[in-house]
């Protein structure tokens, strides 16, 4: 069971963040990476407030601009989520290392600044991998199509707190010989649930926290 190697971290004080930022924006907000290293941010003018507008989405998506991020990330990026904290944490390409993307003082993703974080171990390199955001803010990343750009439908996993700045390996389920470029997600009730891909499988397991 993928819960065996998990620890029981919680931080009810998260959640609320996340909230508090997209308020003090009033945007709707899509970090999009695009090339190698170039990230461009969509915004779409949006009263987060009310969660109301009065364009449709057609008229939304037609008047959208884009804009570069100021500072530009110094590696080639590919994955990337968004913390309950409020920040983005992006994936370096062909590597075990992660950065983060942290809005200024007002709120601004687009003069937002980058910060190495700690790297998960160093055998795991992972290219199209299943990945989530759990609800107690932790990050998890599973398997792989490629690592270390070999075609090797990995089964290896590992598993973030942005408490600690601290990855931790996770086991495969039991019998995963291979987890490749798996379908994921996180379920209603918080719960990850998570597909074998990479090879034809019907197999489907869900990540029990530990109690």
């Amino acid at each position: 069971m993928l819960a065996e190697a998990l620890g029981a971290t919680q931080d009810p004080g998260m959640m609320p963040k996340i909230i508090v930022v997209c308020r003090a924006l009033r945007r709707r907000f899509v970090l999009l990476s695009v090339g190698a290293t170039t990230i461009w941010a969509l915004f779409i003018t949006h009263n987060a407030l009310a969660q109301t507008s009065t364009m449709g989405g057609q008229q939304e998506a037609e008047s959208a601009t884009w804009a570069p991020l100021t500072t530009q990330p110094t590696f080639n990026t590919d994955t990337a989520h968004l913390l309950t904290d409020g920040t983005v944490i992006v994936h370096q390409y062909n590597s075990n290392l992660w950065w983060r993307l942290t809005p200024d003082i007002n709120g601004s993703y687009l003069n937002g600044s980058w910060t190495q974080l700690s790297g998960m171990q160093t055998n795991f390199k992972p290219l199209y991998f299943a990945s989530a955001v759990l609800p107690d803010g932790r990050l998890l990343v599973e398997g792989g199509e490629y690592n270390n750009l070999q075609p090797v439908w990995t089964n290896l996993g590992a598993i973030y707190d942005p408490l600690t700045n601290i990855w931790t390996a996770v086991n495969p389920p039991a019998g995963w010989a291979n987890i490749g470029d798996s379908p994921a997600l996180v379920q209603p009730d918080g719960v990850f649930m998570m597909g074998q891909g990479g090879i034809a499988s019907k197999k489907q397991v869900l990540l029990i926290p530990p109690t």
